[in-house]
């Protein structure tokens, strides 16, 4: 969970420090904040967060076609949750 997290805030914030640094490097000691395109950065990182998700829902995990057993008590030991063999 915390890797996805992770991703997705990278994912977000990344626009707005590329922009941010072009700015700087751009205006040297001029106010950038005044004409940041807000919008337009928010909406970009909101399509990276979500191209972000798509890739880490197609590129991990279990694929779906394998049976899944949840965790369960034998004898009185939990038994962890586990993906059976494809049937």
């Amino acid at each position: 969970m915390g890797r996805a997290a992770l991703q997705s805030l990278i994912a977000f914030f990344a626009p707005f420090l590329a922009f941010l640094v072009y700015r700087m490097l751009m205006q040297r000691g001029q106010s950038f904040l005044r004409d940041t395109p807000w919008f337009l950065l928010t909406a970009i990182g909101l399509v990276l967060t979500s191209l972000s998700f798509v890739a880490l829902a197609l590129f991990t995990g279990e694929p779906g076609y394998r049976p899944y057993t949840p965790p369960h008590l034998e004898d009185g030991v939990v038994v962890p949750g586990r993906f059976g063999e494809p049937q």
